[in-house]
């Protein structure tokens, strides 16, 4: 399997047992969402909090982004939660914390966020992350990124 991304860093993978390379570099402009956008309105002229989030994280205010992601992050969406591991994993407003990182790379990995499932096959691929080392893991999740194509 064959793997290019650009997102929060590089990950490469030439094969399912070749060399991968990552490095995680984090900043506002790469939380999921990529474009700066003024929040977006809904009905009923409410502002969307996911937008709200990311304009908040898009100005460096991680702690307004954390405010409206966490609510989010615990009613399952899934962007909200990959924010809230990067958030952790690189400590932007909260203390950095690998096992809170890892526990919503999980939620949105299991909820379908590419990048958190590709942060999981290179964690357990290569033993990042605070992870042991577990190809089967690895696999799963190198097959769920498969399955999210």
């Amino acid at each position: 399997m064959k793997l290019q991304r650009a997102c929060c860093g590089t990950l490469r993978r030439t094969s399912s047992r070749g060399p991968m390379i990552h490095s995680l570099a984090l900043c506002a402009a790469l939380l999921l969402g990529s474009t700066a956008t003024a929040a977006t309105l809904k009905e009923g002229n409410q502002a969307d909090p996911y937008a709200q989030g990311y304009d908040s994280a898009y100005r460096n205010d991680y702690g307004a982004a954390f405010s409206y992601w966490l609510p989010l992050a615990l009613q399952g969406d899934a962007r909200a939660q990959f924010n809230l591991g990067l958030m952790y994993h690189s400590g932007l407003f909260v203390e950095q914390d690998e096992a809170q990182a890892l526990y919503w790379y999980h939620q949105a990995a299991a909820n379908g966020i590419r990048e958190a499932q590709e942060y999981l096959v290179v964690g357990y691929s290569e033993g990042w992350f605070g992870l042991d080392k577990d190809e089967a893991k690895a696999r799963y999740w190198e097959q769920r990124l498969a399955e999210n194509q």
